[in-house]
């Protein structure tokens, strides 16, 4: 494993080896050192960090195989590269290999077991003394000054033997490694005070006392009766208690009344051994279900599901009415109707939780059932905000492809709301086209998709402004009508001239006695220079007609010669403007 964490708190392998490589300082265990097996493993141990960080052991590691631990690399130069023991590290069938510049702490591993590859300098130093030794016991040359395992398994008081002799915790986590003789405490210490430390390496086995009660140290490893009267659950006391064939026949010695099962255990268990002393019998618990015990009596509701008609299954089975509020209640399968028996009679009792429901079937139409529960189409296209009609009518695209399917009256929008919005999801399949409108323009509609006046005036050749725009005769006669400035541009003129002034009533009364069914008189404009203009002068005169319109034009005469205009003249005149529009109509 790679890590950056700062502290691993443990790490177990109870069937595997552990290695773990960090890539910045770490710590193993506690935040502070503490007594206590943090890493176990009964395989190889292997923890290592980055060159220039510190490896920390604040809790014990221990190890069935070899065990690596290494700060930055094997004989570092990086003083950095320190591993400080600060608590016990064991291997029980492995050696210990430790690679660093140095080692720290009052636990560092020492024995024949123990090889350490630190930093030497170059240059050549005095052997440590013992002192320095017992400090950190991986210096260089202490194998040469501490006292050898065998000496202090003999005489464990000698002076760096504390250095020398594994620690109890590791004897008591491998009581058979070397030197744990004369770490251990004594069986007769123990058998009187069994929770000195160390203890549990010296007395007997809990599973060998509960084999063998009489072996050595048992008395301090069983617990006696009357803890396990007050609580038959502690280990060993079945080596303690009466049996229950015993108890079964003679139910009042010591410890039966924790030997025998309680009826809550039989109803859990029924087949534990003098269960057929404490349950009650079936029929007892099919009159009576709730007496205790009877849970273990009557059949499962599993087994009721699968054949309703066994014994006491009436008794264990819900009712229709409570699988009807909570059909999920174990047992309901057995209870309520099918769904095919609700598909072909919806009202059955039960059904409601049988069938799926409307929201149910309004996602997934599909569905088992569905068709007991959807309305009908009919139903949809006469009230289409009925609950489930959205899966019943067809999509509203499939509406905009065939107009004519089924339900679609019901999809597409009204006419009135499209002619209001013709951008609505849908009005594409319920106005008429283009076509149709400039072809028939009154088709209802038709004001929504053809252009409005103001689009053709201002762009007349937008499909659709045939029919939209004032027709020639139209703006002939009243050239002022709305969009006619496109169909018969106007002259520009100037008409409030005293001469423009004159010929207009002149012409209104001849149009006044010009008879009904005539051909239209376009009206005179009359037009005069403007004072100092260009082009023409006050004498000039003669009949024009505008690009693009049949509007003509008078000669603009004297003031003198205004007066003495003859109705005759004005007549001939409008007779050769009309033969002119007659002969053009149209705009250039």
């Amino acid at each position: 494993m790679h890590t950056t964490v700062p502290r691993i708190a443990s790490l177990t392998a109870p069937a595997a080896g552990i290695r773990v490589a960090s890539l910045s300082n770490l710590v193993v265990g506690p935040a502070s050192a503490a007594s206590g097996d943090v890493v176990t493993t009964t395989g190889t141990l292997a923890l290592s960090t980055a060159t220039g960080h510190p490896l920390t052991i604040n809790g014990d590691l221990a190890a069935t195989g070899n065990i690596d631990l290494t700060a930055g690399s094997a004989g570092s130069s990086n003083s950095l590269d320190q591993i400080n023991f600060a608590q016990n590290v064991t291997s029980s069938g492995g050696n210990i290999t430790i690679n660093a510049n140095g080692v720290t702490g009052a636990h560092v591993p020492a024995g024949g077991n123990v090889s350490s590859h630190l930093f030497v300098p170059s240059t050549q130093v005095p052997p440590p003394t013992v002192a320095a030794c017992i400090a950190n016991p991986t210096l260089s040359g202490c194998s040469s000054v501490l006292p050898s395992l065998a000496v202090c398994t003999s005489a464990p008081t000698t002076e760096g033997c504390s250095v020398v002799l594994p620690g109890l915790a590791v004897c008591t986590a491998a009581p058979t490694t070397a030197g744990c003789s004369a770490v251990l405490p004594g069986l007769a210490v123990c058998v009187s005070a069994p929770t000195t430390p160390g203890c549990s390496a010296v007395l007997p086995a809990l599973a060998v006392c509960m084999t063998d009660p009489t072996t050595a140290g048992c008395s301090a490893v069983l617990p006696s009766v009357s803890v396990c009267v007050a609580a038959p659950t502690t280990a060993g006391c079945s080596a303690v208690l009466p049996t229950l064939a015993v108890c079964a026949a003679a139910p009042t010695l010591p410890g039966c009344s924790v030997v025998l099962p309680t009826v809550a255990a039989c109803a859990a268990a029924p087949t534990l051994p003098g269960c057929s002393a404490v349950l009650p019998t079936v029929a007892a618990c099919t009159a009576t279900p709730t007496l205790p015990g009877c849970s273990a009596v009557l059949p499962t509701v599993a087994a009721c599901a699968a054949a309703p008609t066994l014994p006491g299954c009436s008794a264990v089975l819900p009712t229709v009415a409570a699988c009807s509020a909570a059909p999920t209640l174990p047992g309901c399968s057995a209870v309520l109707p099918t769904v095919a028996a609700c598909s072909a009679a919806p009202t059955l009792p039960g059904c409601s939780a049988v069938l799926p429901s409307v929201a149910a079937c309004t996602i997934t139409p599909t569905l088992t059932g569905c068709s007991a529960v959807l309305p009908g189409l009919a139903a949809c296209v006469a009230t289409p905000t009925l609950a489930g009609c959205s899966a019943v009518l067809p999509p509203l695209s499939v509406c905009v492809a065939v107009p004519g399917t089924a339900g679609c009256s019901a999809v597409l929008p009204d006419l009135a709301v499209c002619v209001a919005t013709p951008s609505a999801a849908g009005c594409s399949a319920v106005l008429p086209s283009l076509a149709s409108c400039s072809s028939a323009p009154t088709t209802a509609g038709c004001s929504a998709v053809l252009p409005t006046l103001a689009q053709c005036t201002s762009t007349p050749t937008l499909a659709g402004c045939s029919v939209v725009l004032p027709p020639v005769n139209v703006c002939l006669s009243n050239p002022n009508a709305a969009g006619c400035v496109v169909v018969v541009p106007p002259v520009q003129s100037q008409s409030d001239g005293p001469i423009a002034q004159a010929l207009n009533t002149t012409i209104n009364v001849i149009n006044a006695v010009t008879p009904a069914g005539g051909a239209p008189v376009v009206p005179i404009v009359a037009r005069t220079s403007s004072g100092g203009g260009s082009g023409s002068s006050g004498n000039d005169s003669g009949t024009t007609s505008s690009t693009g319109g049949p509007a003509a034009t008078s000669s603009t005469p004297d003031d003198s010669e205004k007066k003495d205009v003859k109705k005759e003249d004005v007549v001939a005149q409008k007779t050769e403007t009309k033969k002119e529009v007659q002969k053009k109509t149209y705009c250039n």
